[in-house]
Parts: C-alpha cells; sequence; structure tokens
C-alpha cells in the first residue's frame, strides 16, 4: 500500500523508465493506543511511519482491511486531503460533532468548523484567507462552513492560542495556489 501507481515507459531498443508514486500520509489514526498511517484517498499504510507529525483522529476501534471506506474518519481523511501543504502541518486533530459537523484543530492555533462536508478547497482557502487576516488574531475558532462567509470569533472558553501564529506560514499564498 506505500506504492500508489507505477509509470513505465520505455525507449527502443534497451531502455526503461519505471517512476513510482507513493502514497503521502495525511492523518494517523489511532484507537486503543494503536496508530495506523492513513493516505488521502482512505488506503491505511501500514507499518509505515510519517516523516513528519501528521494529525490523529480517534476512531473505536481500527479498520481490519486496506482501506477506510466510510464513515467520519473518511470524510476528516478527505477534509485533510484537500488541505494545502503548508496547512496540513499546522493540523493536530480532526473530529465530527453534530454542532460543527468536520472540525480541525490547528496546533498553537484555532478550530477550523467545516460544517457539511462539500466545497472542501472553497473551505481551505477562505480558511487560509482568514488565518492571514490580522483582524484573526486570538480567535478560538473560524466556522467555514459557508466558504463565502467566513467567521472567525471567540468561545466562552476562550483559549490562548492565536490565529496569528499561522500567519507566517505562506496562508496569504496557500489562498492564490490552492
Amino acid at each position: 500500500p506505500v506504492v500508489k501507481d507505477l509509470k513505465v515507459s520505455t525507449s527502443f531498443p534497451h531502455g526503461i523508465r519505471i517512476r513510482v508514486i507513493e502514497q503521502i500520509g495525511v492523518a494517523v489514526i489511532s484507537a486503543a493506543g494503536q496508530r495506523i498511517t492513513v493516505a488521502g484517498d482512505g488506503t491505511l499504510v501500514r507499518d509505515v511511519s510519517p516523516s513528519s507529525p501528521l494529525p490523529t483522529i480517534s476512531v473505536p476501534a481500527l479498520p481490519g482491511g486496506s482501506r477506510l471506506t466510510e464513515g467520519p474518519a473518511l470524510q476528516a481523511v478527505e477534509v485533510l486531503a484537500a488541505a494545502p501543504y503548508q496547512l496540513l502541518g499546522h493540523v493536530a486533530s480532526v473530529t465530527n460533532s453534530p454542532s460543527h459537523g468536520v472540525t480541525v484543530r490547528l496546533r498553537n492555533g484555532p478550530s477550523l468548523y467545516f460544517g457539511a462536508h462539500d466545497l472542501l478547497d472553497a473551505k481551505w482557502i477562505a480558511a487560509a484567507g482568514v488565518l492571514a487576516d490580522s483582524g484573526s488574531k486570538g480567535a478560538s475558532y473560524i466556522d467555514v462552513s459557508d466558504p463565502q462567509r467566513p467567521a472567525a470569533g471567540a468561545s466562552s472558553a476562550s483559549s490562548s492560542a492565536s490565529a496569528s501564529n499561522l500567519g507566517s506560514t505562506g496562508a496569504s499564498s496557500v489562498s492564490a495556489s490552492a
């Protein structure tokens, strides 16, 4: 499962070129102290330790097959797969809640409320734009459930995390390239 695809081309009379495309982990699913890396398409990449810290998705039990096929864990993975590369490293965890839908918790930053599992690219662009805006400094959450009208705010139990800590991650360039 580490190899996603192989591209083979030949060059007459004696040449061959093999290009290996690997699965890139976007999260680690965790249950009962066990952890498995998962790629953006839901493929479980067992026995491979990620080279950098990946967000954690807690599940009641680890799946027995070779991939996630449905449910909240797969939705969380799909949200992470759509994340701009510059922001993925700032994600600590992803959960699903009845009140906010898919919720992405940033390290040293606010939570991102994605709501329904749709328009993921637009929602990440909106989140990057709000994070890059100095007016979001000190926000404990950013609601991008409607990506055309993102909102930042502080919950009643306001955290000391600051959205401005993420402003230096290239968030403004993310919105232009995503």
